[in-house]
């Protein structure tokens, strides 16, 4: 018997696998609790394989934000960057920072910068019992930034619970210093190199794989057990050679060939995996 269910979470694998990474950090990872975590996605680390039920968990989150923007302009909200139009976009360090707002809602007080959300029941009520920043500052780091960015000095948050579509509002003024160590924290994480020289490889956040911040962590495999990990990924970001300085321009720092890199999303036979365990 034909086994629809694998066939359909297999097939979300293989979709998410062909789709090409993401060139640039998100403002939308950046605020993630373990910076070694935004420093491995940055780095293009070969983690677990996302099972394709989270995958499509985050389709469905990706159409609720369609719903929410959809359902704004039916209760008579002008937005713009909002679906369906494109996205307004923004970007810092060379481009290899970006972010893109769900849109921007022009209010009678001043245009708000909108970000909606999805969450289950456990987080709907976190929502509402305790505002984003506590449950999600990754949300918050993410709307401030685009605050910043934007020149806006105000955020809402739209969140929808997924059982029954009840919605959860917020509004959160601009805190220039969130945006900031945010900027300073991306800008950290895309730069190879400390101030001594040395390859820059964050500290984790955790020394225990079995910690809430880690045992569900994509990359705990390498982060732990590098000797382990199988990087399947060969390109100028995941290469120890690639040298990004406070410039925010790519240089391949291999004495064989060293040149400046327009693209660093591919490599070349010299590639070494900046942890330089073996392929």
């Amino acid at each position: 018997m034909i086994n629809i269910i694998q066939n359909i979470f297999e097939s979300a694998c293989r979709n998410d696998a062909e789709n090409p990474p993401r060139g640039y950090l998100g403002m939308s990872s950046v605020g993630a609790p373990c910076e070694k975590q935004s420093w491995y996605a940055w780095r293009q680390t070969t983690g677990q394989i996302t099972d394709g039920r989270v995958l499509i968990l985050l389709e469905f989150g990706r159409h609720v934000e369609q719903i929410i923007c959809q359902s704004l302009r039916l209760a008579g909200y002008v937005l713009t960057g909002a679906f369906p139009d494109p996205q307004l976009h923004y970007e810092d360090c060379g481009g290899f920072f970006a972010g893109h707002p769900d849109g921007v809602i022009d209010d009678s007080d001043g245009a708000i910068v909108l970000e909606a959300k999805s969450a289950n029941t456990k987080k709907f009520k976190e929502f509402g019992d305790k505002g984003v920043a506590k449950v999600y500052p990754a949300y918050m780091a993410q709307v401030q930034l685009y605050m910043g960015y934007s020149g806006l000095k105000r955020a809402l948050f739209v969140v929808m619970k997924k059982d029954n579509s009840d919605l959860y509002t917020e509004i959160v003024p601009f805190d220039p210093a969130i945006a900031t160590a945010n900027r300073n924290k991306a800008a950290r994480i895309i730069q190879t190199h400390d101030g001594a020289g040395r390859i820059y490889i964050p500290e984790r956040i955790s020394d225990d794989p079995r910690s809430d911040d880690c045992k569900w962590c994509r990359y705990r495999t390498p982060c732990f057990s590098p000797s382990e990990a199988t990087q399947t990924v060969q390109s100028c970001r995941s290469c120890a050679y690639l040298r990004i300085g406070a410039d925010f321009l790519a240089w391949c720092g291999n004495s064989s060939h060293p040149a400046r890199l327009k693209n660093i999303s591919i490599a070349c036979p010299q590639w070494v995996w900046v942890e330089r365990t073996p392929f």
